[in-house]
């Protein structure tokens, strides 16, 4: 069984720690990323990028919707990356809020500057472009449909909506993985299920058949459900 990843919403820090939890819940195999974000932490996607890559693992990444911003790096992990026929993509330069004097401006400069070079170096892994051509990209913003990301070299294949692939046919819970071990869901009935208050969450998966049938209890959740760290997360299901 495939090690999966549903990575949707913000890059977070939270989202190296989802796919390390999943790495290490399925140890082989092939891994499977089922991408939907406008982007957020760069340092985080670059994360994100190094579990992947360094697992040594074939990795699959789906693009659901939407691949931006430090999203994309994720992309250049995968050995194989399909899009939506109507998904978007898109990459550009990094950017940060700074104040201070100009020794601060001048330490955020390099900062940011040290983030393009290993953008544009790792994208050049995975795309047809040449880094020159990769860099003003960067820098004008560039979107793209998924056929030209496939042009570009971002995407192997484009399918249609509803060809994406399942990841598995295991049921899955909107768990945030880093408390899923603390709620220790069964396969008979949860004590309680949370929403996730932010983004990005990764599915605890149960190896339960499709055929089983399975109707859990749904219970009114409160904050001493989980620890104080992830409590602020979470808003209970009524």
């Amino acid at each position: 069984m495939p090690a999966v990843i549903n990575i949707e919403g913000p890059i977070t820090e939270l989202t190296p720690v989802a796919i390390r939890e999943a790495l290490a819940a399925e140890p082989a195999g092939d891994i499977v990323v089922n991408l939907n974000s406008q982007g957020g932490n760069a340092f985080a996607g670059f994360a994100a990028f190094n579990l992947l890559k360094q697992s040594g693992r074939p990795v699959v990444v789906n693009v659901l919707g939407v691949a931006a911003s430090a999203a994309a790096p994720i992309l250049a992990a995968a050995r194989t990356v399909t899009a939506a026929k109507n998904a978007s993509i898109m990459i550009h330069e990094p950017s940060i809020q700074t104040n201070g004097d100009a020794t601060a401006h001048a330490n955020n400069s390099k900062l940011l500057s040290g983030l393009r070079d290993s953008f544009v170096e790792s994208l050049a892994a995975k795309m047809n472009w040449t880094p020159d051509k990769i860099s003003s990209a960067l820098k004008a913003t560039t979107w793209f449909t998924a056929s030209e990301a496939h042009a570009a070299g971002l995407v192997n294949e484009i399918i249609d909506t509803a060809a994406i692939p399942l990841a598995c046919s295991a049921v899955e819970f909107d768990v945030p993985f880093a408390a899923a071990g603390l709620l220790k869901p069964a396969i008979t009935g949860l004590d309680a299920l949370f929403t996730p208050r932010r983004s990005p969450v990764a599915k605890v998966i149960l190896s339960a058949s499709v055929a089983t049938e399975f109707k859990p209890t749904v219970t009114t959740a409160s904050d001493e459900d989980a620890p104080e760290a992830f409590a602020a997360m979470f808003t209970p299901l009524k």
